[in-house]
Parts: structure tokens; C-alpha cells; sequence
């Protein structure tokens, strides 16, 4: 076997957390598959009680210290079906200064959608905030009804369409090999940001579209009402989903409140 570094991504929410945790195992499957002894520092450095992803200087002492680990590495091996990330590229350009070679790949199957059904781990995190700081009663109240979770849109760039490139800010914009035009011009026709980028991108084929579990209510009308108020909280869109609280679920919930 040999020593390989693996760079997959690791930022957003808690749901988006929990399908990157999911893609990254998988990445660690199929290295392993290829005979190779593969290192994910974002899998051991986040785990409870080490370090805090969310934190910027904590997030930042993990990166170096998994940039440290990655001088044992024989190759850096960039799993991309989500794109590349700030802190994948300091992988990348680590192993080029330190002359490691740098493999990029995709996983049959992802990026996998949601395809409107939350994902077990992003469904329980958006329960635990719900219910956790309620009475017991609340919540087996709640486990013999519907819960109703407010499912975010969220387009995902899983590449740069060609002649396109991502700017700083996140915004698409036309190659300079493509563009006669200036660029800083919102209203140019080689700029796109917003939601005319995401319908570009899904034209395109270089996105995917998913929806992440954010909060969880015990009643539509409560789901509905912070839906409607708090409308400038999901940007790409949103929609309320129904859930029963029953079989395992209802025993992953009981568990999570033991």
C-alpha cells in the first residue's frame, strides 16, 4: 500500500457537514480499495472534544497540522465530484511545493441528492435543536405526530462550466480567453451571481441541486409562519416537508434525548 493524502471538502452547515462527512468516507473506501492507506485529517481532527470546525483558528490549526501529516504521503489524491474548496486548494498547492504527485477523482454515484428526502444525520441535527431545549413531554408529544422541517435549497457546484471560472466572491465569470468584456460590470453578459448563476450552472450540467434540513416544528403552521418571516434566510429557496416520527427514526430521536 502506499501513503496517501486525501483532500475532499468540509464547510457549511450541519447538514451539508453531514453529507461531506459521508462523501469523505466514501473516499476513504474506494483509496482503500486501491490499495492504498489513505489519511483524511477533517474526519479525525473534527471529532468531538479535538478541534472546532467552525471556529476559523481552530479550523485553521487542523488544516496545517493535516498539511504536516501529508510530508509521509507518497501521493495527494483530490476527490472533486463537489468541486474544489479554499481548503482543499491548500492541499493542492501544498503537495506541488513539497513535489508530491496530486490525483484528482470522482466517486461513481455522487454528488449524491437529497432528492427532497433529508438525509438521516442532517434530520436528527435539525430535530436536536428543535427539541432539545424542550420538556420530555414536548417531545413525545411531537414523536406521535408529523414533525415538520423547513428543507433548504442549495445549489452545489460540482465543476466550472467551460470558458467559465469562479472569481474570490464566489461569482462566475467568463475566462479572460473568452471575455471581451469588463468584467467588474454586474449587468456585463460574462458576470453571473445569484440565482441566475445557479440556473447557469444546472443548465450546464455543473451542479447539483439538494436540500438540507435546517429547523424542525411541531405543528406546519409554526414551520410555515418562520418560513415566511425569515424568507431572507434561504435565499435559493425553501419548502416545508413532513415527516412521521416512527419505526427508526422514532428510536434515533429517543436516543438522541436518553
Amino acid at each position: 500500500m502506499i501513503r496517501v493524502q486525501v483532500e475532499s471538502p468540509y464547510k457549511g452547515n450541519a447538514a451539508e457537514i453531514a453529507l461531506y462527512e459521508e462523501y469523505a468516507r466514501a473516499a476513504l473506501q474506494d483509496a482503500i480499495h486501491r490499495g492504498e492507506a489513505p489519511f483524511a485529517s477533517h474526519l479525525l481532527y473534527t471529532q468531538p472534544g479535538v478541534l472546532r470546525d467552525g471556529i476559523p483558528g481552530e479550523r485553521d490549526l487542523g488544516i496545517e497540522a493535516g498539511l504536516v501529516w501529508g510530508l509521509q504521503a507518497e501521493k495527494t489524491v483530490v476527490y472533486e465530484d463537489f468541486g474544489v474548496t479554499e481548503g482543499m486548494r491548500k492541499g493542492i498547492d501544498r503537495a506541488h511545493e513539497q513535489g508530491r504527485p496530486v490525483e484528482f477523482r470522482q466517486i461513481e454515484g455522487w454528488p449524491r441528492e437529497c432528492g427532497g428526502a433529508p438525509t438521516a444525520n442532517a434530520l436528527l441535527d435539525a430535530i436536536r435543536h428543535a427539541f432539545g431545549d424542550r420538556s420530555g413531554e414536548c417531545l413525545r408529544e411531537a414523536m406521535h405526530s408529523p414533525i415538520f422541517v423547513i428543507l433548504r435549497r442549495q445549489v452545489i457546484a460540482t465543476r466550472e462550466p467551460w470558458g467559465w471560472e469562479f472569481d474570490g466572491d464566489g461569482d462566475l465569470v467568463m475566462s479572460e480567453d473568452h471575455a471581451d468584456y469588463d468584467q467588474e460590470d454586474e449587468d456585463d453578459p460574462t458576470f453571473k451571481s445569484g440565482r441566475e448563476l445557479e440556473g447557469f450552472l444546472l443548465d450546464s450540467e455543473c451542479a447539483v441541486e439538494t436540500w438540507f434540513p435546517d429547523r424542525a416544528f411541531g405543528t406546519r403552521k409554526e414551520a410555515e409562519d418562520y418560513q415566511n418571516v425569515r424568507g431572507y434566510n434561504y435565499p435559493s429557496g425553501s419548502k416545508v416537508y413532513s415527516i412521521n416520527m416512527e419505526g427508526v427514526l422514532r428510536s434515533a430521536v429517543r436516543a438522541l434525548f436518553a
